[in-house]
């Protein structure tokens, strides 16, 4: 939801800014992948897409698994609609692409990143992205060894229930 993503946002442009103030050189690029539900208003969409325009240097869209009623690429089509019409405003965002499998957006935000950018990633199925996330890096610490016993290190993670 737009309020979720300008604290988001909030939260990116804190860090970022403490990212560029330790790096001589290059820019860190600040990648962020998002989505939103399907069951939420076009223009709310629109305007998710706008606010995170603000914040981010390159934005995926991506799409969640479950469309809520919507058509596979209807939901990030008006996402996408809000971020272009951000960039034409002059936002912080130069680039938008729209990939939308999860896994094939995690993996595509991975590979176009350079060492010492904030990859922000919006997350839809968790153990699976941490997976994918442990692949990229030995650094990786969150998740390691996603398994019902040992949780990933994530306070918002609820184990899926057999029921």
């Amino acid at each position: 939801n737009a309020p979720g993503m300008k604290m988001l946002g909030d939260f990116v442009d804190r860090v970022g800014d403490s990212l560029e103030s330790s790096h001589d050189l290059a820019r860190p690029s600040r990648i962020g992948i998002i989505a939103t539900a399907g069951d939420r208003r076009d223009e709310d969409m629109r305007e998710l897409g706008h606010i995170a325009a603000q914040h981010f240097d390159v934005l995926i869209v991506r799409e969640d698994v479950s469309l809520r009623g919507r058509e596979r690429g209807e939901v990030a089509g008006f996402v996408v609609e809000g971020v272009r019409a951000a960039m034409e405003a002059g936002s912080r965002c130069k680039q938008v692409e729209t990939v939308l499998e999860e896994i094939d957006a995690v993996r595509h935000a991975m590979s176009r990143s350079n060492r010492g950018d904030l990859v922000v990633v919006c997350v839809d199925k968790h153990g699976e992205v941490m997976t994918e996330l442990e692949s990229w890096s030995s650094q990786a610490q969150a998740g390691s060894g996603v398994n019902d016993e040992v949780p990933p290190a994530d306070p918002d993670y609820t184990a899926p229930t057999d029921s």
